[in-house]
């Protein structure tokens, strides 16, 4: 539990001079809203670490519990802050598809080297594990996706209001890249058992650049579904 909550504020404090560096340059005044994204990002990232061995059913080997217990709380959080609506945080299925092809073809390329990566590194026949595969296939994309690129994303950019690069036609800004750089952390920066850091940088790497594909894809299609969808068919990528 002390892990958890360490890791947690060692992960927010990386980003957070940065953030604050760029509302000096780019921002607007209502500081709120760091403040506000600061704490869903604790109480959802706590819930998961938790809960995590709180099983639902004999033989659990994931995550069900933490990962569901963190969605119903970004739920919450989106259909009870009236400031925005659901729709503002992503969660329809209504996407605007002007130009969406070179991000879409991105994120193709992607996927495809990191099948074509994996199975050159993998020496051991594929095995097939359903639990694994109901896992990966739905609840850790729903809910990473919700609250980084829902939630996250959306607040700081009515804090960050001017995009100032573009990336596959996709106009971004300072948001995208801290929910980006916060996400890659969440994966690559932990505390062990015994309290000695512990930081994968390859690990942080790719899934910060994976977060920045799930970024692109919402501020261009200003849907969370293709980010949703996107997200669960990496995690199969090895988990099955």
């Amino acid at each position: 539990m002390i892990n958890s909550v360490c890791d947690t504020l060692l992960q927010l404090s990386i980003v957070t001079p940065l953030a604050v560096a760029a509302r000096r340059k780019n921002g607007n005044s209502r500081t709120g809203w760091l403040i506000v994204a600061a704490l869903v990002f604790i109480s959802t990232a706590l819930a998961t670490d938790f809960l995590s061995n709180m099983p639902l059913f004999e033989g659990q080997q994931w995550n069900w519990t933490g990962k569901a217990v963190s969605l119903l709380i970004a739920l919450t959080f989106i259909f009870t802050f009236k400031s925005f609506t659901p729709q503002q945080y992503g969660l329809t299925t209504k996407m605007n598809r002007t130009n969406v092809k070179p991000i879409f073809l991105i994120c193709a390329v992607y996927f495809l080297l990191r099948v074509l990566l994996y199975y050159v590194a993998t020496k051991q026949a594929a095995t097939f594990h359903t639990e694994t595969i109901l896992f990966q296939a739905t609840i850790p994309g729903l809910e990473e996706e919700i609250v980084f690129r829902g939630i996250l994303l959306m607040l700081l950019n009515h804090l960050f209001t001017k995009s100032k690069w573009t990336f596959a036609k996709v106009p971004f800004g300072w948001a995208a890249i801290l929910t980006s750089i916060l996400f890659g952390l969440t994966h690559g920066i932990f505390f062990d058992s015994s309290f000695h850091l512990q930081l994968n940088i390859f690990s942080f790497l790719r899934t910060a650049f994976e977060g920045f594909l799930f970024a692109m894809l919402v501020e261009k299609t200003k849907s969370l579904v293709p980010g949703i969808l996107f997200h669960n068919v990496l995690n199969l990528i090895g988990n099955h």
